[in-house]
């Protein structure tokens, strides 16, 4: 991760380094993929033959890829006003299918082997083959995750994982034949299962991460950190919560709400947003929406009040925070504040009103009203 997490990406040159690496990953898998084929044709190795489809379908991906990369970088417009980004993970769900078919298939034509007892023809070609490929494959890793990690594609990284399972599977082949040849023990078939294994379980990762991005995932906590960091910084914020992030790859709508003191003017408050909100936009690939909390600063008896309440907040659960806390005075004053809690906490939103509403009559009695609302939200 770069030294400024929210630095803001040039998708110009994401999408430059993109389709060279895919393009690059693409013209390697079919080539070495040919040769595998080829030879696990020739002398029967089904495990050399797995490897060899395994590729063909790398190849197939990497296609995707490249009309994912395409889909992805279309600007925004009627249809879709946040743009096209989510359109990577689209590829990226296509090509965790993919993988994890021709897992199901490799597998199947592995037991068969297992079964006929067919025996693999070791060859010199063969051997060369897969260390051929075994050095592409660690090309297309390194080009891959490098590219993938500097402009946070989560479609090149998941291609990195595969090749980096194909090096695994191609070791193992290799591992194969060597043992097919020296002893009476024919390893083909379980190496090609134990192959279609390695490769099934990358895909399911893949679509585990993928499905997790398009439902909604949540980001990074040092981004979470970083982006309240940010904020906290400008003079004139005294607080934030109720911070909320839409990804949608290398942007991100952010609405958050922002503590100001109620005492300065409402064109000054205003234009202090206005500034962070335009300071975002521009340094970073944040879209921030800044909704003003007013808090009284300067009234001691609303302070010790705001005080008494945060230390019955901490009696409760330690991880609860206090929110937009005001005492609105009339004959029977009334106590308004909001309560952060972390996703994570596993008391229920009922439960722990019951335990507040408890804290509260215990320390003011009937003295007060009390209104109380409660809130998840991102903890740090």
């Amino acid at each position: 991760m770069p030294a400024d997490p929210l630095h803001k990406h040039n998708n110009i040159q994401k999408k430059k380094a993109a389709m060279k690496v895919t393009v690059l990953s693409m013209l390697l898998n079919v080539g070495v993929a040919a040769g595998k084929i080829i030879c696990g044709a020739i002398f029967g190795a089904i495990s050399l033959l797995a490897d060899g489809f395994n590729n063909l379908s790398d190849s197939g991906s990497n296609i995707v890829n490249i009309i994912g990369i395409q889909v992805s970088e279309k600007p925004a417009d009627k249809e879709h006003p946040y743009g096209h980004a989510r359109g990577e993970y689209i590829a990226t769900l296509i090509v965790s299918f993919i993988i994890i078919f021709l897992a199901f298939e490799l597998f199947i034509q592995s037991i068969d082997t297992i079964i006929s007892g067919n025996k693999a023809e070791f060859s010199i070609l063969s051997v060369v083959i897969l260390c051929v490929g075994i050095l592409a494959k660690l090309v297309m890793f390194i080009t891959n995750r490098m590219v993938g990690k500097k402009y946070s594609s989560e479609l090149l990284i998941a291609t990195s994982v595969d090749s980096l399972g194909d090096v695994l599977a191609s070791v193992a082949v290799l591992i194969s034949l060597i043992i097919g040849k020296y002893t009476s023990f024919e390893p083909d078939g379980y190496i090609g299962a134990l192959v279609a294994v390695l490769i099934g379980v990358s895909g399911i990762k893949i679509l585990k991460r993928t499905t997790s991005e398009l439902i909604g995932g949540s980001l990074p906590p040092q981004l979470i950190d970083e982006i309240k960091k940010r904020l906290l910084s400008y003079e004139g914020i005294y607080g934030i919560h109720g911070l909320t992030v839409h990804n949608y790859v290398n942007k991100y709508f952010v609405t958050v709400h922002a503590e100001i003191d109620a005492d300065i003017p409402v064109l000054a408050a205003h234009e202090l947003i206005d500034k962070i909100e335009k300071d975002f936009e521009k340094d970073t690939d944040i879209y921030l929406t800044i909704h003003l909390d007013p808090v009284i600063l300067h009234d001691n008896e609303a302070n010790f009040l705001r005080a008494k309440v945060e230390n019955l907040l901490r009696a409760v659960d330690p991880s609860l925070a206090l929110h937009d806390f005001r005492e609105i005075r009339r004959n029977l004053p009334v106590l308004v504040f909001e309560v952060g809690v972390p996703f994570d906490l596993s008391r229920t939103d009922d439960e722990l009103k019951d335990a507040i509403y408890q804290s509260l009559y215990a320390e003011f009695g009937i003295q007060y009203e009390y209104s109380v609302d409660i809130k998840r939200e991102l903890a740090g």
